[in-house]
């Protein structure tokens, strides 16, 4: 690591505002155990980007919040390539993010597996901005006359995401 100017025990991805209080607490528990840590926000990624690229910061490990993985000229994304290119570690690599991106593959896997997922409607993007459960579907769906309904689209963030309560007269995917 010679001529690296910075070392950052624990970086972070993140270009959210929801998750503040959990970016706090991860940084809080870094200071309590003494090491230093770096959120790379907007602001500071192509620069942070960059000084990766050149070796003048390296990251002993990045968590990746990224969600946009779908998207690989994103900026992000390809801080994440770069930083497992470098042999950084990467806590939740892109082949796994991209994985489970992928919700209509990894739901039915989770399933297979055992895993107790919510009810889940995997709707195609196209398809999304005028999607309504029908009550046929409601009605075949639903396991359960007290289950929400998780409704979203085949890729991307939570973010998008709409929970609808069994007896929800519409739900629209966003």
């Amino acid at each position: 690591m010679r001529g690296v100017t910075r070392v950052y025990d624990l970086v972070m991805t993140h270009k959210l505002d929801a998750d503040d209080f959990f970016i706090h607490r991860v940084q809080q528990h870094c200071a309590e155990a003494g090491l230093n840590f770096f959120l790379v926000e907007p602001l500071w990624v192509q620069s942070f980007y960059e000084g990766l690229s050149k070796g003048l910061v390296w990251p002993r490990v990045l968590l990746n919040m990224h969600s946009e993985h779908h998207q690989p000229e994103d900026i992000y994304h390809r801080l994440v390539r770069l930083a497992a290119e470098k042999n950084v570690q990467v806590i939740d690599p892109l082949s796994r993010a991209l994985a489970a991106f992928d919700k209509a593959r990894l739901h039915p896997q989770l399933i297979a597996a055992g895993i107790h997922v919510p009810h889940t409607v995997i709707v195609r993007a196209d398809k999304a901005a005028g999607f309504q459960l029908s009550e046929a579907d409601r009605q075949s769906e639903v396991p359960s006359s007290k289950s929400p309904v998780l409704i979203g689209p085949g890729h991307g963030p939570r973010s998008a995401r709409h929970v609808a309560g069994p007896n929800s007269p519409v739900a629209h995917c966003t």
